[in-house]
């Protein structure tokens, strides 16, 4: 009798602990450059990709959408799904869950119908968006960055003649630019997707040098820089 006390605790113990257990989680963070109508726009299909993800089913989905224009600081919204209750209502989940992607859906189309700013700011408001990611309690973090990364602010302007020559003949000079005037905070965990498609010569080979400029840039954070996502297909 004792042993069967002592099995019938140690079962109640395991599944306790089971229920328990941490469970994956994630924080994604699209940044939007809503400097130019021609540059690529987030994708509920993108979105999705990573939330949608089965590892997540259960666990804290965490969504920010940061708008890249002229200024350093631009509207930001956020929007999440808690971690679901072992023993709560599986429909009440699902609706939870729909509700979630309407609301990006919403954000999405929103930010993509309005109109380009003249100019872009991308490194502040990235690294502010960035740091807020790393922060986060979640297990994965990740950010979407759809721009071309052409800087034309205070920090450093990508269409002057002068500055772009910089670029293209020693793009570790800017960097050194950048470096004195920004601190890169330790971005350890995250991933960031950078999203765009030259449309011609001279923006694939700017793209490719600023590219080399953030490799640099953020060489010591810790963050893993991907260029590009794949775009599923549905069979």
């Amino acid at each position: 009798m004792k042993n069967s006390i002592y099995i019938l605790v140690l079962v109640i113990i395991s599944t306790w602990g089971c229920t328990n257990s941490p469970k994956k989680s994630i924080t994604l963070s699209v940044l939007v450059d809503k400097t130019d109508a021609l540059l690529p726009k987030p994708e509920l299909t993108h979105i999705k990709f990573f939330l949608e993800d089965i590892q997540y089913k259960d666990g804290k989905r965490s969504f920010y959408l940061q708008k890249i224009t002229n200024t350093n600081v631009s509207a930001s919204f956020y929007t999440e799904i808690p971690e679901a209750d072992p023993f709560g209502n599986s429909l009440e989940q699902k609706m939870t869950v729909q509700r979630f992607f309407s609301q990006i859906d919403t954000l999405l189309k929103a930010s993509n119908n309005e109109e380009s700013h003249p100019s872009s700011s991308i490194l502040k408001p990235l690294l502010r968006q960035l740091g807020r990611v790393h922060q986060s309690n979640t297990t994965n973090k990740v950010g979407l960055l759809y721009s071309d990364l052409l800087e034309a602010s205070d920090l450093f302007n990508v269409y002057q003649n002068q500055n772009q020559q910089l670029l293209i003949s020693n793009p570790e000079k800017v960097v050194e630019i950048l470096q004195s005037q920004l601190t890169i905070p330790k971005l350890n965990g995250v991933s960031l997707y950078i999203i765009y498609y030259p449309e011609n010569l001279l923006n694939n080979r700017l793209f490719e040098k600023m590219i080399e400029v953030y490799k640099l840039l953020f060489k010591n954070s810790g963050v893993k820089i991907v260029v590009g996502i794949d775009h599923k297909i549905t069979l």
